[in-house]
């Protein structure tokens, strides 16, 4: 049989729950018993004032010892009921206690989780931003480097591979996070990341330096 030690809070609690019961129950029982030796005390004290023999005098005497020990069984029922129903409130008091500190520690390991997911947004958000800014520095750069017959299908006046469009793509990455709106309507797929727009825009000079044939003379 398992020991009090080895009982779960749950069953411990059950267990005192049904001893309280108990005990409310056999307090409402002695106290009918009371009422009763108190009854019979009444009319045994009424005999004897009417009859002074020393039969109704021990009947008396009885009758009282009678009342005295049910409301001392009484009291102590009363006692233990009380007790057990304190230590029953200890017991939840305890059990709501430990529930709450549950619950922080669990919501103090969220707010560690989040911390450490708002350190990974933070560093790729600078990591984007550092990437970013060198990306449109790059464009314009690249806009010197781009012969002339090639610039409109490259750059399409900022339409194609420019500030313009890497603005636009760069809005519909940050709105997947829904840091921004998304977009009305979906995108060219070739506008759908960053690279997927500087390659296809950048696909007919990728072509030409393709084939364009290799210098053997150092001119400069």
């Amino acid at each position: 049989m398992a020991s009090a030690a080895s009982k779960t809070p749950r069953s411990a609690r059950e267990d005192m729950a049904r001893q309280a019961a108990a005990l409310e129950s056999q307090c409402q029982k002695l106290g009918l018993a009371v009422g009763d030796a108190r009854t019979e005390c009444n009319r045994a004290t009424a005999r004897a004032a009417t009859d002074g023999s020393k039969a109704a005098t021990d009947a008396k005497a009885a009758a009282t010892g009678a009342v005295v020990r049910a409301e001392a069984e009484l009291k102590a029922a009363q006692d233990a009921f009380q007790q057990v129903k304190a230590d029953l409130s200890a017991l939840d008091e305890k059990r709501a206690s430990a529930a709450e500190a549950a619950k922080v520690k669990a919501a103090g390991e969220a707010i560690r989780s989040m911390i450490a997911a708002a350190e990974r947004a933070d560093k790729a958000a600078l990591e984007f931003s550092i990437s970013y800014r060198s990306l449109l520095d790059d464009v314009q750069k690249l806009y010197g480097l781009v012969p002339s017959g090639l610039k409109e299908q490259t750059f399409g006046g900022g339409e194609l591979l420019g500030a313009k469009a890497l603005h636009a793509t760069a809005l519909l990455l940050l709105s997947t996070s829904t840091v921004v709106p998304r977009p009305m309507f979906a995108p060219s797929p070739h506008r759908e990341t960053l690279a997927s727009l500087v390659a296809y825009f950048g696909k007919p000079v990728l072509d030409e330096a393709a084939a364009a044939p290799q210098s053997e003379t150092e001119w400069e």
